[in-house]
Order: structure tokens, then C-alpha cells, then sequence
């Protein structure tokens, strides 16, 4: 009987460095994993197009959980899972309420409400919506942004400037029975489609490569990593992950700047 792992891991903060590369050492002991018949996955909250980018940076073998689990590329395939309209209109009116901007992805597009904040310079956009032609497209009333509804798998409120309407605007949120909101830092409210996280997702990726949860490992920095890290026997967290990460999971690593993924790997499987 196999013995292969389904491994995961988030991007920024723990697969990838400052300058978004994957790391020599992190590629070599992953395709050394996968030619043992190993399974490794990135885990994002970004949209596929960005996962994808990074994937490429390590091989063509390499699967994409996107989108904080409503995105699953496996085995060449996509599935999505959609907010929807009601979810779409709820969302839209609670956060015009608090005079917040948000963003809806798709697997290659976002669509945003309100302003594009300046912060969005070229490399943070890169990280939500990878490279390549524009990708920001604006929605002015409810009515544009549900007529994407067939394309929307989920979205995020950023706001660095009001973090009271912010924290209002989850309280608000979090009420609704449409869908569900994580954050993956104080700046930001993330929003999936309901009964969606990186952890459901780890779960049904597990499904589709048969190999079971007793099997699985995942990495990650952020709180919306912890889910993931939970369902999967062997969750680990990075040295540089948030203090409430750190405490929840039991096996931890070196930073994302030191090979933190490629050293837990190496160790664990002994290559």
C-alpha cells in the first residue's frame, strides 16, 4: 500500500520570499517529494491565475487550491464553487453601508466597488491578481456586479483607514447565512461561499488524489490558514506566522525567508 502525502501550502508569508520567488532549495525537495509520488498543493487566498504563477515557478505537477478553497485545480481539472446573487446583493449593500470598497474574483479577473486604493502598486496588484493584462474592472451599482454572478467564487473588503467600519462591517457580515468570512489579517475581511474554507477544500483535494486526511500536512502564516492546519494530520506552522497560529498548531518551523517549508520537508520525509 502507498504511502504518499498530500502536502499544502499557503503563498505569501510562507512559500514564497519578499520578492514573490520560490526558493531553489523549497523546488528541489518538492519535485524531489513528487517523484517519490508525493502530492503537493498551494493553498492561497488569492485567485488561480496568481496561484498558478507561483506553481509554475516550481513545475508542472505542482496543484492549486485558490480563492481560500472555492477554487480546486487537480489533476489538470477546475471546480469552483460561486457566491451567487444573494450573496452578492448582501454583501454589496453592507459594505456601501460602511463606505468600504471591496473586490470579487474570479478565477482570472477581479471586480471592485468604489476606489482602487493607491496602495495597490504593481506588485500588490501581482499578488491578487497575477501578471499580465488588466485585470481590474470596476461594478458601479448591485445590479453590474450580479451580472458576474456565474463568475464570482469569492471576495475581500480591505481597508487600512477605517478600521472601526471595518470591524462593524464583519460584525455585519458574519450575521448573514449566504456565506462565510475569515481574515487572513487585521486590514481585511475575506468572504466565501458558504460552507467554503481552505480546510474543505484540503479535504476534497484529498478525495480526488485518494489519499486520506491521516496523510495530509499542510503550512501556513495566516489565520485563514488555520482551518487548513487543523484538518490535516500534520499542520505547521512558520516561524513568522501569527502568534494565534503558532499556539494552535503543535509542529512549527523556520520563517518563510529561511526555507521554513523545504527544512520541515526534508526532516519529516528524510530527503
Amino acid at each position: 500500500m502507498s504511502n504518499n502525502y498530500a502536502i499544502f501550502s499557503d503563498i505569501d508569508g510562507t512559500l514564497v520570499d519578499n520578492q514573490q520567488h520560490v526558493s531553489p532549495a523549497t523546488i528541489r525537495t518538492i519535485n524531489s517529494l513528487i517523484d517519490h509520488h508525493h502530492h503537493f498543493s498551494i493553498a492561497t487566498g488569492r485567485m488561480l491565475e496568481s496561484g498558478m504563477a507561483i506553481a509554475h515557478q516550481i513545475g508542472p505537477q505542482i496543484d492549486v487550491i485558490a480563492s481560500n478553497g472555492a477554487v480546486i485545480h487537480a489533476n489538470g481539472k477546475t471546480s469552483v464553487s460561486l457566491l451567487g446573487a444573494n450573496a452578492l446583493s448582501t454583501i454589496y449593500s453592507i459594505v456601501e453601508r460602511y463606505h468600504l470598497s471591496a473586490f470579487f474574483f474570479t478565477t482570472n479577473r477581479v471586480f471592485y466597488t468604489n476606489l482602487l486604493p493607491d496602495y495597490f502598486s504593481t506588485d500588490a496588484q501581482q499578488r491578487v491578481a497575477g501578471t499580465g493584462q488588466p485585470k481590474y474592472a470596476r461594478v458601479a451599482n448591485v445590479d453590474e456586479l450580479v451580472d458576474h454572478q456565474k463568475e464570482i467564487v469569492n471576495g475581500i473588503v480591505i481597508s487600512d483607514e477605517n478600521p472601526s467600519a471595518l470591524a462593524a462591517a464583519k460584525t455585519t457580515l458574519a450575521s448573514s447565512n449566504n456565506f462565510g468570512i475569515t481574515s487572513s489579517s487585521a486590514n481585511n475581511i475575506e468572504i466565501l461561499p458558504h460552507d467554503v474554507t481552505k480546510a474543505t477544500a484540503v479535504q476534497r483535494y484529498c478525495q480526488l488524489v485518494d489519499v486520506p486526511l491521516s496523510r495530509s500536512m499542510a503550512f501556513g502564516d495566516g489565520l485563514n490558514d488555520l482551518p487548513m492546519l487543523k484538518a490535516v494530520a500534520v499542520g505547521v506552522a512558520m516561524d513568522n506566522a501569527k502568534a494565534q497560529v503558532k499556539q494552535a498548531v503543535p509542529n512549527h518551523t523556520q520563517s518563510n525567508l529561511d526555507d521554513g517549508v523545504a527544512n520541515f520537508l526534508n526532516k519529516y520525509f528524510e530527503v
